[in-house]
């Protein structure tokens, strides 16, 4: 797949298996079907064309990147594409965002490096959780996953994983048999098992 001269940092595959391809720094990319790969957006700005995830929900996609959520029109032409941007600006606590989950509900919530979760809802009004995850660094959240519970599961860089029921936060890390704090990447199966890399 050719995306210029930047890494491919992930991928996404939509509903109708459209391959949506986030770069380093080129923007946002899409194959649909057995058609060529070509530019669907990219900003201009480095960071906000440095993507790390992306998410879609209905007719929105939401990019995590080195300068926060942006959110597209998928339908959207030309320049009209950007719905929304988050930003520490506008209520998140850093730029550099490294994930999103939309909930069943249609929050997103979002990955980035704070000591708590925060969430956009379907009105696009950011909020944080009263509780505090706490370790021994800075929490840098890489990955999420909810289960069929609705309890929502952060992975984080150095502090372990993070149970997250309500506005509880219950911390996983090597104290109580996590097998190390860095985890990279999370997911929950069909039988609500939870699996850690």
């Amino acid at each position: 797949i050719q995306v210029g001269n930047k890494d491919i940092t992930c991928y996404y595959l939509d509903k109708d298996k459209n391959l949506w391809i986030g770069t380093a720094g080129n923007g946002l990319f899409i194959k649909e079907g057995s058609g060529p790969v070509r530019l669907f957006h990219r900003s201009g700005d480095s960071g906000s064309d440095d993507i790390k995830d992306i998410v879609i929900k209905n007719q929105n996609i939401w990019l995590a990147t080195t300068n926060g959520v942006i959110i597209l029109d998928r339908r959207g032409r030309g320049g009209d594409k950007e719905l929304k941007r988050f930003d520490i600006n506008n209520g998140l606590p850093h730029n550099s965002i490294n994930a999103i989950l939309i909930s069943p509900e249609g929050n997103a919530y979002i990955g980035t490096e704070c000591d708590r979760l925060y969430k956009i809802d379907r009105d696009f009004n950011i909020s944080s959780g009263n509780s505090v995850m706490s370790g021994s660094t800075k929490n840098k959240i890489l990955s999420f996953s909810q289960d069929s519970k609705g309890i929502l599961w952060a992975a984080t860089n150095g502090n372990g994983v993070f149970e997250c029921i309500n506005d509880s936060v219950i911390a996983i890390n090597r104290s109580n048999d996590l097998m190390s704090n860095y985890c990279y990447s999370i997911l929950n199966d069909s039988d609500n098992n939870i699996w850690i890399g």
